[in-house]
């Protein structure tokens, strides 16, 4: 029988390693610092995409997205805090929403996403998520209403 102090030591070391080495992943979800991506495309029938995405720790900037075109983040979850990233989509003049585009949950990783990957599609009828394991979209979102530019301030203060 191992001596108790080596046990201490060895059994951290072994859950550092089965973390690092992602040994203990469930379909893409898995212990540890991963490697993740998230893809928004435009697929609207025309007009540019307005894309903004953050986190809590980044502001992936405004970004605009032609007719057809894509928008591709890739990170690295941390081993102690869970990473989430939204997106505020905004057709102008059109629709918005602002959704959680990626959660470090094995919900979300492996039962929407279904893997490593989020692959999103904006188009006229909403936003569509593909499901890997299911090689389908489903659709997640309706758009919100997009408010009007120009707003009567004395509408606002009523």
């Amino acid at each position: 029988m191992p001596k108790p102090t080596k046990l201490l030591i060895l059994m951290p070391l072994l859950i550092i390693v089965l973390a690092t080495n992602n040994v203990c992943k469930v379909k893409g979800w898995a212990i540890g610092p991963t490697e993740y991506h998230f893809n928004i495309e435009n697929a609207m029938g025309d007009g540019v995409l307005n894309v903004h995405c953050r986190s809590d720790n980044d502001d992936l900037g405004l970004v605009r997205l032609p007719v057809h075109s894509n928008y591709t983040h890739n990170f690295r979850t941390q081993m102690f805090r869970t990473t989430l990233y939204y997106c505020e989509l905004t057709a102008p003049g059109f629709v918005q929403k602002t959704f959680d585009t990626f959660k470090d949950v094995i919900e979300f990783v492996d039962n929407e996403c279904g893997g490593r990957h989020c692959f999103w599609k904006a188009t006229d009828e909403g936003i569509f998520l593909y499901q890997i394991q299911k090689k389908q979209y489903f659709k997640r979102y309706d758009w919100d209403n997009a408010p009007p530019d120009d707003e009567d301030p004395k509408e606002l203060d009523e």
